[in-house]
């Protein structure tokens, strides 16, 4: 009775912390949403684009193809980028597009903390207040890149780490079914997270196996004296990883199918710079990691501080308590994850951006590490500290979030009026001129976050917009049907560094050009001046916005339906 009172006693001060915490963790999750209402659509780089090829999708599962057919077509190969689009689609068959995309953009910001606070309390239930710390990473490169599926992936990933731990490795038929749904789930979100997932799994796995087998010490300190014990697999050993292999086989064979029957048309790999190594991974906190602006070099480095010094006293404690479970399964999935992040190359096959998605679970995976091995219970001062600390960075990603978002609101409510004046039936030819570089301020050209904005201008009724960069790979639901989107070299001058050759396209469409539309620029940019002599022989301008951000050109013959 009386060890259950100290217990009990010891335990109050947590509680009320817990109870702080619960209340931040919901007031900043609903904080986090103010950014996704601020304007009409949530401006990301490669947003517009799976929003439209969503649409597409929807037209073709309605049959509704008749000028559609011309240009696309469903991919026909087995894909696993698929659930985003899928569920933009079946949303848009009650809701509008816009609408639908936003219902995705408030999935991830409410469906990230919740799972990764799952995962983290599955590892230490005393420790959920560490889960404040996700807070700072949910508008990073990642989504601001408008990687959706692969976003969609890190939500399923920590539901199914959360899973694999709570279960205690009891396989009944139920927990496989669940584990099973959830890594074919996860498959066709993005294979690179189920690569991750298996790693995960696999080394808990093995962590497992260990820690029975040497009890609480680092099994490799009696390497001499203990492997071979180390190396008989006992039989529920052997039986956890027969149903680790079940668990995986369906998503495994795909994924081998996928890769066997889907190589890339183009194989581009660009190296990135390994000494920017800590400074590049402010690339998860923003999508300007290099902007260098004093409050996005403050945040990150007080984010990066804290990180490394929980960090530190954890590694600290746990050594001096020797809490060796769960040790090698991080040791294995840190190091590879690390590896990974250093030697992976920027790029393969000109669009899979690696960098960024890996930094993003490294990252995480800090902030379980220090979870899982904190003090139990955490101290009332660490409980206040961490509050305040996780508050204030918090807060201040969100501030800066919402200054960017604001800098691109005016460009993009000035070029989204020219919505009204692309009717239904329109082939749509855009040309947009962006800085690539996000370190230079050129007011002469649109952030990069404009590059597939004319997507959005192309979602009314059988609407074709010629820049689609999705239909050039085989791994998206869309893609091309006459033209060779990777090859071509009309196609590849879409780039806004290269001159724009309507009389290319015009061949390649057949003629069926029925509207031009300039964004970020004007007929008299010198890079157009070919253009201007074309335009005005066969098309005339319906609409120049304000600032002349935006003009459209129609088609003379064109007759709107």
């Amino acid at each position: 009775m009386v060890a259950s009172k100290m217990v009990l006693e010891q335990r109050q001060p947590l509680s009320k912390g817990i109870s702080i915490e619960i209340f931040l963790f919901s007031f900043l999750t609903g904080l986090y949403l103010i950014p996704l209402f601020l304007e009409k659509y949530t401006l990301t780089d490669d947003g517009p684009a799976h929003l439209y090829n969503a649409l597409l999708l929807k037209n073709f599962w309605d049959g509704n193809i008749d000028l559609i057919d011309n240009f696309y077509q469903l991919n026909h190969h087995f894909s696993t980028n698929w659930i985003g689009h899928v569920t933009l689609a079946l949303l848009m068959y009650s809701i509008p597009a816009a609408l639908a995309e936003k219902i995705i953009l408030l999935s991830y910001i409410v469906g990230l903390p919740l799972t990764f606070r799952y995962a983290l309390t599955r590892l230490n239930p005393n420790a959920s207040i560490y889960s404040l710390l996700i807070f700072p990473f949910l508008y990073s490169q990642v989504f601001m890149y408008g990687f959706y599926n692969q976003s969609i992936s890190f939500i399923l990933l920590f539901l199914f780490i959360g899973k694999w731990i709570s279960i205690d490795y009891y396989f009944t038929r139920r927990n496989i079914l669940i584990l099973t749904g959830l890594v074919l789930l996860i498959l066709f979100s993005h294979p690179l997270t189920f690569l991750f997932s298996a790693l995960i799994s696999g080394a808990f796995l093995l962590d497992r196996y260990t820690y029975q087998r040497s009890g609480n010490r680092w099994p490799f300190m009696q390497w001499k004296s203990g492997l071979i014990k180390l190396l008989s697999l006992p039989e529920n050993f052997r039986q956890s990883l027969q149903y680790w292999l079940l668990i995986y086989a369906p998503a495994g064979l795909l994924f081998v199918y996928f890769i066997l029957s889907n190589k890339s048309k183009e194989e581009i790999y660009i190296p990135h710079e390994q000494l920017d190594f800590l400074w590049g991974l402010a690339s998860m906190t923003t999508i300007l990691d290099s902007d260098g602006s004093l409050l996005t070099q403050i945040l990150f480095s007080l984010l990066s501080l804290t990180l490394v010094i929980l960090l530190v006293i954890t590694l600290r404690r746990l050594l001096y308590y020797c809490q060796y479970k769960y040790f090698l399964a991080f040791v294995v999935i840190g190091s590879v994850t690390l590896v990974l992040y250093l030697f992976m190359p920027e790029r393969i096959a000109g669009g899979f951006i690696i960098r960024p998605r890996i930094g993003f679970l490294f990252c995480t995976l800090i902030i379980l590490i220090i979870a899982t091995y904190s003090s139990e219970p955490v101290s009332d001062r660490m409980q206040k500290s961490i509050l305040l600390l996780t508050f204030f960075l918090a807060t201040g990603f969100l501030v800066r979030q919402i200054r960017y978002m604001n800098t691109l609101s005016m460009e993009m409510e000035e070029i989204l009026t020219a919505e009204r004046f692309i009717p239904s039936h329109a082939v749509v030819l855009p040309y947009t001129s962006i800085e690539y570089d996000t370190r230079l301020k050129n007011p002469e050209h649109l952030p990069r976050h404009f590059i597939h904005i004319s997507n959005y201008l192309c979602l009314g009724d059988q609407q074709v917009c010629l820049h689609n960069y999705q239909a050039q790979y085989n791994y998206f639901p869309i893609n091309g049907r006459q033209w060779d989107f990777v090859k071509d070299p009309v196609i590849d001058q879409l780039s806004p560094k290269k001159p724009l050759n309507i009389a290319g396209f015009e061949q390649l469409s057949h003629g069926q050009i029925t509207h031009v539309v300039l964004i970020g620029t004007t007929e008299r940019d010198p890079k157009l001046t070919s253009t201007s002599s074309e335009l005005a022989s066969e098309f005339h301008k319906v609409y120049t916005s304000a600032h002349q951000l935006v003009t459209v050109y129609e088609r003379n013959s064109f007759n709107a339906q």
